[in-house]
């Protein structure tokens, strides 16, 4: 076995490593170099991403991504090589990866399918505990959405990219700051991230306003072979109101008008606005569940 960094000529290999990975644990999803490639964006693979293979063929995968809460853990192991050891040295690798981009008083966090029980042993047998869940949910569009019902004095329009940057950044940053994993991108980081990526699909993104005000807004992707509601969100004095609900149908319609029936999206199970059941609400279903476990390196005690 041989683990290395890796580059942008691993993104194919990488994503087949993913597909088998979720495949096998009974989470199924189309994912592309291209989707790599988009998430490579935010880290470098050559620091920030290991791969193990196995007499050249790559058999496992991880990254770590920093932020300002925590250094994230994702990582993949094909399913011909259970047994041989690959999540350990994944994680172990990840491990040390995190000690160089963050500091020892952030967690470290790591993601699995929920019911992967190799991946939990490991994490508990290296002092990580539970601590969140997360689903992946979808919608199929069997025929157009409902219209969405707009609430009073809100007018929409169609997010453009570069002039619109701003009040998009603005919007969805206040809108999740009260969120378990907050947006924390400057506007400069969400503008290369974000509005300059091959995904983003600005027909099916939308900003809400109030007279001069935004009061939600929904940036909407090309991902895993569908469509992707990758961040929508409503600023707390619009909220209750059905706006949320309006946002996400308006991208349904966008997304079905582009040909596009199948739609997903990801969010916190314990959401604080109570995100899942609005999802469901507009006949969404919950497709895959994810669970997050948390290491601690010091203690938070003052």
């Amino acid at each position: 076995m041989k683990v290395r960094n890796a580059n942008l000529d691993d993104a194919a290999a990488v994503a087949e490593v993913i597909r088998a990975s979720e495949e096998a644990e009974g989470a199924p999803i189309d994912m592309a170099a291209e989707d790599i490639r988009s998430f490579w964006r935010e880290i470098d693979p050559a620091k920030d991403v290991l791969v193990v293979e196995d007499d050249g063929v790559l058999v496992g995968y991880v990254d770590v991504r920093p932020s300002t809460i925590d250094a994230h853990i994702d990582a993949f192991v094909h399913p011909r090589a259970q047994g041989r050891d690959v999540g350990r040295l994944l994680l172990e690798g990840a491990e040390e990866i995190a000690a160089r981009q963050v500091d020892d008083k952030l967690p470290r966090r790591a993601t699995f399918v929920h019911g992967n029980a190799e991946a939990k042993r490991l994490l508990e047998q290296h002092g990580y505990a539970y601590v969140r869940s997360f689903f992946r949910m979808r919608a199929v569009l069997d025929a157009p959405p409902p219209e969405p019902s707009w609430p009073e004095r809100i007018a929409v329009r169609t997010y453009v990219p570069g002039a619109d940057d701003r009040v998009m950044h603005e919007t969805l940053t206040e809108a999740f700051a009260d969120s378990w994993e907050p947006h924390q991108h400057t506007l400069e980081e969400f503008v290369r991230l974000m509005a300059q990526d091959e995904q983003l699909t600005p027909a099916a993104s939308f900003i809400a306003l109030s007279g001069d005000e935004a009061a939600g807004a929904v940036l909407s992707k090309k991902r895993y072979g569908a469509g992707w509601i990758q961040s929508l969100g409503v600023r707390r004095p619009w909220r209750r109101a059905g706006l949320g609900r309006a946002l996400l149908l308006h991208a349904f319609r966008a997304f079905y008008d582009l040909g596009d029936r199948s739609i997903g999206l990801g969010v916190d199970a314990d959401s604080p606005t109570g995100a899942p059941r609005l999802y469901e609400r507009a006949g969404m279903h919950v497709e895959v569940q994810y669970d997050t476990y948390e290491k601690r390196l010091t203690s938070t005690a003052t």
